[in-house]
């Protein structure tokens, strides 16, 4: 598991984000319910490649994507996020709505729909240091800087005292 496979399943709950808010999805409520079931579990895989990627990945992206979603529209559409980030489709709550009150519940889908895509669409415009941990940055920052000079120490000095040896060549 690594940070590309993160951008990847991000970049497919976006996919199926998009299919979902096409002009000519559904209108058929099992249809629909199909088609959430489709953006929640890719969410899902998405969610658990962060997990998995948690000791090199900036946790702060998954959370800014769980935190943008809407509690209130995600009830409505009988989603609930679980505390290991995973969301939860009560299927058989969404069909009810959808029956019952079905431009408002296509209205609050719309919108967490939306959400998602738009959130999961920003991964891709983020730089590469912005993806890492803290911890990897500075790891990052200490083999660019031992890669810049020649190879052998971070830090150099005019008082013959010997700089910080690290070796990343194997």
């Amino acid at each position: 598991m690594n940070i590309a496979d993160f951008m990847t399943s991000a970049q497919t709950v976006n996919a199926t984000a998009s299919n979902l808010l096409k002009k000519d999805s559904p209108t058929d409520s099992a249809d629909v319910v199909k088609q959430v079931n489709a953006v929640v579990n890719s969410y899902n895989a998405m969610a658990a490649q962060a997990k998995n990627s948690s000791s090199y990945m900036n946790s702060a992206i998954m959370k800014r994507i769980t935190n943008s979603l809407n509690a209130q529209q995600l009830e409505q559409l009988g989603i609930q996020k679980g505390a290991n980030g995973q969301l939860h489709l009560d299927q058989a709550k969404l069909g009810r709505n959808l029956n019952e009150r079905f431009d408002q519940t296509t209205k609050a889908l719309t919108s967490t729909v939306q959400t998602i895509k738009k959130e999961t669409g920003r991964i891709d415009d983020l730089p590469a240091s912005a993806m890492l941990s803290k911890s990897m940055n500075k790891l990052q920052l200490l083999r660019g800087l031992y890669n810049s000079g020649s190879g052998t120490s971070l830090f150099s000095s005019t008082s013959g005292t010997p700089g910080l040896l690290i070796n990343t060549r194997y």
